[in-house]
């Protein structure tokens, strides 16, 4: 009998990071990625055209640990993201995890959302509930809600203190693009962010 390793037996998925100027945000973030219990995942991180040799440090600190894009200016966080995406996509990932730079996540928060997405195929997109990393009983996201009417949108908790009240899963509007994974399908249906948008709104 041959077994499946623990890498061939779950999805692969493509972690997208986004540089610019952060290094030392960067640095904490793809530590902690490193840090992970879920085994198949690549990290890609994009330089956004940063300044102080930041690409080459980190290429440096990590080498073959990540895969590394340097875009020769600030192309904005859409397209910046956008780059990473295409490059993920040409090797056939099941789901792409858009991740900021300033995030440190949690050693089995990538099992929790695949496992999620894994048991209902008709989840597209799937994201955690996100604290704020300087007061960490403090919510900073648990997806949205839009109000199509009048163009206002709201993120659940945001700002308040963790009571439990946003632990069960639940349908929203909208998944906070600070870390948001995506099925691969969905992409190849609906594109790619829209650049329209140099930054901020190109999540919702």
């Amino acid at each position: 009998m041959i077994m499946k390793s623990a890498k061939q037996s779950v999805p692969k998925v493509s972690i997208i990071v986004l540089n610019y100027n952060g290094i030392e945000d960067t640095i904490i973030c793809l530590n902690s990625l490193l840090g992970m219990k879920y085994p198949n995942y690549e990290i890609i991180v994009v330089d956004n055209g940063s300044e102080n040799d930041e690409a080459k440090r980190l290429s440096h600190i990590y080498g073959t640990k990540i895969t590394l894009i340097r875009n020769e200016c600030n192309l904005g966080y859409a397209e910046g993201n956008n780059v990473g995406i295409r490059f993920a996509l040409s090797f056939n990932p099941a789901y792409v995890l858009i991740l900021n730079n300033d995030i440190k996540v949690h050693p089995l928060f990538l099992n929790e959302l695949v496992n999620v997405c894994e048991k209902d195929k008709k989840i597209g997109i799937v994201g955690p509930k996100m604290y704020d990393m300087d007061r960490p009983d403090v919510l900073f996201s648990a997806g949205g809600k839009i109000n199509f009417g009048l163009g206002l949108h709201m993120q659940f908790g945001q700002g308040k203190t963790s009571t439990g009240k946003y632990n069960l899963m639940k349908e929203v509007d909208f998944v906070n693009g600070a870390c948001m994974l995506i099925r691969r399908e969905v992409i190849e249906k609906i594109g790619t962010f829209p650049t329209e948008y140099f930054l901020q709104w190109e999540d919702i």
